[in-house]
């Protein structure tokens, strides 16, 4: 009853991405944490499982995005500096739906600012 739910987000790779460490993070603040890093059945793509935190659960609709925030340098300029420090997290961005969901595709780049 206390428990928030449990998440799969499937990813490209898992770069970045480790079992009980890695955490899902809102506006910078913690709502999650992977839990276990598996391949998918057919072996083309990442499967993570992570427990989100109770007070987060209302925000998972079915358009809710999540992309894994790693330094990065490109011509436009760096961004996900503050990763340096802190190791790579997963970014979450709520969407507008009412419809709930529990299984999500992460977005290859983080959403434009």
């Amino acid at each position: 009853m206390n428990e928030g739910p449990t998440i799969r987000i499937t990813f490209p790779s898992a770069e970045g991405i480790e079992g009980e460490k890695t955490l899902i993070k809102y506006k910078d603040v913690e709502i999650g944490k992977v839990m276990h890093v598996n391949l998918t059945d057919n072996y083309t793509k990442i499967l993570v499982t992570a427990k989100i935190e109770k007070h987060a659960e209302g925000m998972l609709d079915n358009d809710a995005r999540f992309w894994l925030v790693k330094p990065q340098i490109s011509l436009s300029g760096v961004s996900g500096i503050g990763t340096l420090l802190s190791g790579n997290y997963i970014g979450f961005e709520p969407g507008t739906s009412k419809v709930k969901r529990r299984d999500f595709v992460s977005r290859a780049t983080p959403p434009p600012i």
